[in-house]
């Protein structure tokens, strides 16, 4: 008889587990009071399902601009969402009779927003996801994610100052900062080229997407100034990216930028034949291209070194982006703008 014990346990745990529901939404179904009490769902295996609501179902959106008002007025064309239900019964939704169940919870997971046209007339569908925003071929795949830009208001390091520990009116000057640097990419640019790609691979339904995203944080700190990177994710395909990183510097009392020449002792132009010599690069063809390319914005400083980072395609010679790391006490950098080491 113990040999059966532990399979029925386990039958009755799996039979009482709670299941996870997810589907577009086909219909919103509310009482005469307008309030909601229902919804119905097509799964991804095109089966209909009933979520009966009542006054203790939370209902919650992950998504930015699509709230429980929109639900209920079912103001957008297609919503996706998930919820938990404890077992499906045949029951009558609406009249029809389906599988339903009660819920605890719903959450609006996936709300299709608009379509645009790429530059041949071809519709792109906008969905709208808890992290980004997909860019869909109707009924096909996935083109183009764009993930959603962060920083450096809410974006935390750790062991590492960040914007909350600059005085308030420093936080707005680096807030007008980056609301004026803007997205450095081109979205409608960057969608012409994954369909392209999609196109060239011969339409493929396990398309890999190409991904953007940016995202601004903290770097390091010194007494007087406070360094952030600004990191963009750039698609070279489906499968490989590269990475745009570009640094800046803010005076910790007032929040104004800072030009990163204004940290050196060395006057601005021997600064990056400094650089050069307190680095490891001694090829001359490479020398003379990264003399050629540098801007002050590929400066990143870090809490024990500097990085120069010199993004793909500045420097001939070089297929992939370069990088160099170079220790603070090789460099000619003022006192007071020397990053502390991190906690």
């Amino acid at each position: 008889m113990k040999r059966f014990l532990l399979p029925l346990l386990l039958l009755l745990l799996t039979a009482c587990s709670p299941q996870s529901l997810s589907g577009q939404v086909t219909e919103v179904i509310t009482g005469p009071d307008g309030t909601l009490t229902a919804l119905v769902i097509e799964t991804d295996a095109h089966e209909e399902r009933g979520l009966l609501i009542t006054g203790e179902t939370m209902l919650f959106s992950h998504l930015d601009g699509v709230s429980q008002e929109l639900l209920l007025a079912y103001e957008l064309p297609e919503l996706i969402v998930s919820a938990e239900c404890e077992r499906l019964n045949k029951t009558l939704v609406d009249g029809r009779e389906m599988p339903a169940c009660t819920v605890p919870w719903v959450s609006i997971d996936q709300a299709h927003l608009e379509d645009t046209l790429l530059a041949d007339g071809t519709p792109v569908e906008l969905w709208l996801t808890p992290f980004s925003t997909s860019y869909r071929l109707p009924n096909g795949p996935e083109l183009l994610s764009v993930r959603r830009s962060s920083g450096p208001e809410n974006v935390l390091v750790g062991g590492a100052e960040g914007y909350a520990d600059l005085p308030e009116a420093a936080q707005q000057r680096v807030s007008a900062y980056y609301q004026e640097q803007g997205l450095l990419y081109d979205t409608q640019a960057e969608l012409e080229r994954a369909y392209r790609a999609y196109v060239d691979a011969g339409c493929p339904e396990d398309f890999d997407s190409h991904m953007l995203e940016q995202s601004i944080y903290p770097t390091a700190s010194s007494q007087e100034v406070m360094y952030f990177l600004t990191s963009v994710t750039l698609p070279l395909d489906g499968n490989t990216a590269t990475e745009l990183r570009l640094g800046a510097a803010f005076d910790r009392k007032t929040g104004e930028a800072l030009e990163p020449q204004e940290l050196f002792t060395c006057s601005p132009e021997a600064l990056i034949t400094a650089l050069l010599n307190c680095s490891e690069v001694t090829e001359p063809t490479l020398r003379r291209e990264m003399t050629t390319a540098f801007r002050p914005e590929y400066l990143v400083f870090f809490p024990e070194h500097l990085e120069v980072s010199f993004p793909q395609g500045v420097l001939p010679s070089q297929e992939h982006a370069y990088i160099l790391s170079i220790p603070y006490e090789d460099l000619p950098l003022s006192p007071w703008a020397i990053p502390e080491a991190a906690a």
